[in-house]
């Protein structure tokens, strides 16, 4: 009897307690809330606080990346829902809950980001630059590393910042490749460009610093192709003319001693060729053909920074660059045989080393070696036959050797004075140029026209006797000196004497 009586109670107690939680549900409510960004993807570890009318906090919790904000057992009534998520604009909101289940989408906008940078420099350079900044802004770590990470970028925004004439300086050393965002100590866009150190005034100057940096390896890959068969025709040709495009850029970057020693490699090359249309009037009637032009063309670099101490580094670079020109000349009214090719290539040692000595004396010290070599040579050395509104054939009569060696050397040395920034500094540079020309050593016909070409009677001939051949050298030394003294808070005057020689 007691066995079927507990079997009987059991049920009845479960039922029992489900029609009180049934009844519970009726007379209270339930509010879910989701909240969203404006691609309305639900934001976990957003925070949703609910009061009552009086204000009184009822609950607080967190959203998850799968779950709403929930608050159980809520009288009927009016609500107050503040939302707060990080990166997002916090948001309140009244809301109305009724008996039962209810739900709330709350839809967050992103927060604008503001940030308040105070670009201040180092004590070495503020010692040196009374201006602190008035005429020279120092880009602060936080703003260095907010730049792009590709290099183009990097220029691009520097020059957007300085203006699209300013000229960007690595190490001391105009021209080449911005390196890599990590290894960039510092930036300073210099307005003051009227200075007694620079030799041509009037643009601003972006001077960037490079050190050591880097923990990881790291590097990119691109490439491009175009072929003729991505082309229109030309519309004087019986049929597309064949033209191919192909080039590549890639660096490699890391340290070789963590942040003692950096390397860094990088390429860039581009072999293409086109097809120069030929329409000229021979004797035997219209003559139409096309004849390849190849542009072939590698830059290469291999730079090494070496930190040797927390304040100097050491860098060496070696840049080198060859082009390859063949086909050159021909096109319109000039024949294939007028072609010629020309080979050039330059070499290029950098070198540079900085820091400070004590609390105010700051050295800048660096070198740089040049060579250039360029050289032209005909496909004929027969003598050139023009023969006006027809046709030009024979020989280019291009043929020249030019070699430019230039070498560099600069050492500043910047020092305080109380209110005095004083800056001395040397240059001495040297140059040679040989250049050897045959250019129109086998002669020149010109024809008036194509009946006096049939006759054997031009107008004009026109011939080099001998080659050609110049060699001069020139040495520059320069010294500057310049006080900048600040008079005022808001005033500043800078004083600058140059002197320079040259000899030839």
């Amino acid at each position: 009897m007691r066995r079927a009586f507990r079997r009987f109670l059991g049920p009845l107690l479960l039922a029992f307690c489900l029609a009180a939680q049934a009844q519970e549900r009726q007379q209270t409510g339930m509010l879910r809330i989701f909240v969203v960004d404006p691609a309305r993807a639900q934001i976990a570890g957003a925070t949703v606080r609910l009061k009552n009318e009086r204000g009184e906090q009822v609950g607080e919790t967190k959203t998850s990346a799968t779950q709403p904000a929930v608050f159980n057992k809520l009288g009927p009534g009016n609500y107050f829902l503040e939302v707060e998520a990080p990166n997002f604009k916090a948001r309140s909101s009244a809301v109305e809950v009724k008996r039962g289940v209810n739900d709330l989408t709350i839809e967050l906008e992103i927060a604008e980001l503001k940030e308040r940078v105070e670009v201040q420099p180092d004590a070495v350079e503020r010692a040196l630059d009374p201006k602190e900044g008035a005429l020279t802004n120092f880009l602060s770590r936080e703003q260095i590393d907010a730049l792009p990470d590709d290099p183009q970028e990097l220029e691009r925004v520097l020059r957007e910042i300085a203006g699209q004439d300013a000229v960007i300086r690595v190490d001391g050393f105009t021209g080449g490749r911005l390196p890599p965002k990590s290894q960039i100590a510092s930036i300073k866009i210099i307005r003051s460009n009227f200075d007694a150190e620079f030799h041509e005034a009037g643009t601003p100057l972006i001077d960037v610093t490079t050190r050591a940096g880097g923990a990881n390896w790291y590097g990119s890959l691109a490439g491009r192709f175009n072929d003729e068969a991505l082309n229109a025709r030309y519309p004087l040709a019986a049929q597309r003319r064949p033209a191919q495009l192909k080039n590549f850029d890639g660096f490699i970057s890391g340290p070789l001693v963590k942040n003692k020693t950096s390397l860094t490699l990088f390429a860039f090359g581009n072999d293409s060729f086109d097809t120069a249309e030929i329409n000229a009037f021979l004797p035997g009637g219209r003559f139409s053909d096309g004849v390849r032009r190849t542009n072939r063309f590698l830059y290469y670099s291999v730079r090494l920074i070496h930190n040797l101490s927390q304040t100097h580094s050491l860098n060496l670079s070696y840049n080198g660059n060859g082009v390859r020109l063949e086909g050159q000349g021909v096109g319109g009214l000039n024949l294939p045989e007028r072609a010629f090719k020309t080979n050039s290539s330059t070499q290029q040692i950098r070198f540079s080393e900085s820091g400070p000595f004590g609390r105010s004396l700051f050295n800048e010290l660096r070198s740089q070696f040049t060579d250039d070599l360029s050289k032209s040579r005909p496909a004929h050395r027969s003598p050139a036959v023009n023969v006006l509104g027809a046709f030009n054939g024979g020989g280019a009569g291009v043929e020249n050797n030019d070699r430019r060696q230039n070498l560099y050397l600069a050492d500043n040395l910047l020092f305080a004075l109380g209110s005095h920034a004083m800056k001395i500094g040397l240059l001495f540079e040297r140059e040679s140029v040989r250049r050897t020309s045959a250019d129109g050593i086998n002669g020149a016909f010109t024809f008036s026209s194509l009946e006096d070409f049939l006759r054997g009677r031009p107008a004009i001939f026109v011939q080099r006797r001998a080659a050609s051949s110049v060699a001069f050298a020139q040495s520059q030394l320069g010294i500057f000196v310049q006080d900048d003294v600040r008079l005022h808070k808001s005033l500043s005057l800078v004083l600058g004497c140059a002197m320079s020689g040259r000899a030839f």
